[in-house]
């Protein structure tokens, strides 16, 4: 399980050239590791992720109502949501296995792929749709861990993992009037904590 704080400046073609954010997101993933030693292991998963935007932007509602929507009238978003799917591959190594409370360092590369996308804000009329559902390649995340391993009984262990989202890129999007051919990249911009049950056969 995965909560995460993401700070973000300001977006191009935004209502606002001033705005912040700092949002609050989660996921959830489910992982299979295979041990390389004693104190090496890498793993693989799959998971979810709520990754959340709280700008007003304008975005293209014709885009998302083709066929019904000819209003040539601008919307805005207050905020907007992409749903990922995301596949993590990550290595950890171990650093004080002797002690009660091991401790590991651990990097990932994240693949993330959008399914759902959803453009909260304004409407062209009450019906108008503002979702737009696609499985689409969105991007790679890489982030750092520092992972605390902690036994629940000889089997099961429960591990807490404060973590650095060290480098982010992920597709620009054509409803928010941005070229799809092209991509954003950000550096160290979101931190969050994540728990993993363990369970050992």
């Amino acid at each position: 399980m995965d909560f995460q704080k993401e700070r973000i400046e300001s977006a191009p073609i935004s209502v606002s050239k001033d705005q912040r954010s700092v949002v609050l997101n989660y996921g959830i993933d489910f992982l299979v590791k295979k041990d390389l030693d004693r104190n090496i292991n890498t793993y693989i998963g799959i998971g979810y992720f709520r990754n959340k935007f709280n700008f007003k932007r304008f975005y293209a509602h014709r885009l998302l109502n083709i066929g019904t929507d000819s209003i040539p009238l601008g919307t805005s978003t207050s905020s907007y949501t992409y749903n990922l799917a995301r596949i993590p591959f990550g290595i950890s190594i171990d650093v004080n296995m002797k002690q009660k409370i091991a401790f590991k360092v651990s990097g990932e590369l994240i693949m993330n792929y959008s399914f759902n996308r959803i453009y909260n804000g304004s409407k062209p009329f009450p019906t108008a749709n503002n979702k737009l559902s696609v499985f689409s390649r969105l991007g790679n995340s890489i982030n750092l861990f520092g992972r605390f391993k902690l036994p629940i009984n000889r089997n099961n262990f429960i591990e807490v993992e404060p973590y650095l989202r060290v480098f982010n890129i992920y597709k620009k999007d054509e409803i928010l009037f941005e070229d799809s051919n092209q991509k954003n990249s950000r550096k160290f911009d979101a931190f969050g904590i994540s728990t993993i049950y363990i369970l050992n056969n």
